[in-house]
């Protein structure tokens, strides 16, 4: 098998950086985004004006915005990219619902897609570490992996359903929602009681309260008060409501309401702001007195 030649829709905050690493890696890549390719293309891709540019093409990468987005751009490619397009891999976050949609779409032609939503922030796909949350038959993650190695150490076959992958990705931005909170909620509260910042978080690491959180938001953006861990609050609030969309009516969501809650709250007073921001949010925040 031929290194396939690759196509990538999206070239956003983790779209740029993923097309990138696929050129860095040698394959040849063109790419397309409906907001102005010539700018935001890397360099050695080529910036295509539009899908129907991308025919010759055998694997489809997309990194877009919404289900929207996604099921918009799988009806072009299904009427327009027949020829030689086997794969469409779809690594947005978008929702179980609006993935079965897409699937669906794009086998009546003969396409095959693949769930794949990632995790890793900007950070992980500028450095090619991000993790992929797959569904599809086995063969057709088999074929694609070599592409999506070029900006992944780890992925995960999920199932061969699709949907799958999008149900993992928003279990795991539940709890890295949480954790967040609850960090920073603790963070906070310590500050209050005169303890050292820096020192809480380094006592917290080597303890029992440690997580990715603490050892990294917390270490590399929230204590040099950077607050540029690289994950806006809308798209953390955009995944918490899918998250709580795709949860079955019998299953435990106490938790669940009371995180949604403060990072809606925070998302109101503070839109679109870095993830990291929540500490600063809450060791400002005032409560009335008991």
């Amino acid at each position: 098998m031929g290194t396939p030649k690759v196509g990538f829709i999206g070239l956003g905050h983790m779209g740029a950086p993923m097309a990138a690493c696929l050129v860095q890696r040698g394959f040849e890549t063109v790419v397309f985004d409906a907001a102005g390719t010539e700018e935001r293309a890397p360099a050695g891709a080529m910036a295509v004006s539009g899908l129907k540019e991308m025919a010759e093409v055998e694997v489809v990468l997309m990194s877009l915005p919404n289900g929207e987005a996604s099921i918009s751009v799988c009806r072009q490619l299904a009427e327009t990219m027949t020829e030689h397009v086997r794969y469409v891999v779809d690594l947005s976050s978008i929702g179980v619902p609006a993935a079965e949609k897409c699937a669906k779409i794009l086998n009546h032609s003969n396409m095959k897609y693949i769930d794949s939503p990632v995790s890793g922030g900007q950070r992980g796909a500028a450095a090619g570490t991000l993790t992929l949350m797959a569904a599809a038959e086995p063969q057709d993650l088999d074929f694609v992996r070599p592409v999506l190695s070029a900006f992944s150490t780890n992925i995960f076959h999920m199932g061969n359903h699709s949907g799958q992958g999008q149900a993992m990705k928003f279990i795991n931005n539940y709890l890295a929602s949480s954790i967040l909170a609850a960090t920073s909620e603790a963070a906070a509260a310590g500050v209050h009681a005169g303890l050292d910042l820096k020192q809480m978080i380094e006592i917290i690491n080597v303890s029992t309260g440690s997580s990715f959180m603490s050892n990294n938001v917390f270490m590399e953006s929230v204590i040099p008060e950077k607050f540029d861990a690289g994950f806006s609050s809308s798209l953390l609030l955009k995944d918490l409501k899918l998250y709580g969309d795709s949860i079955e009516q019998e299953t435990p969501a106490d938790l669940f309401r009371v995180v949604l809650s403060l990072w809606e709250e925070f998302e109101e007073t503070q839109p679109n702001t870095d993830v990291s921001q929540m500490y600063k949010y809450l060791l400002n925040k005032r409560v009335p007195a008991k």
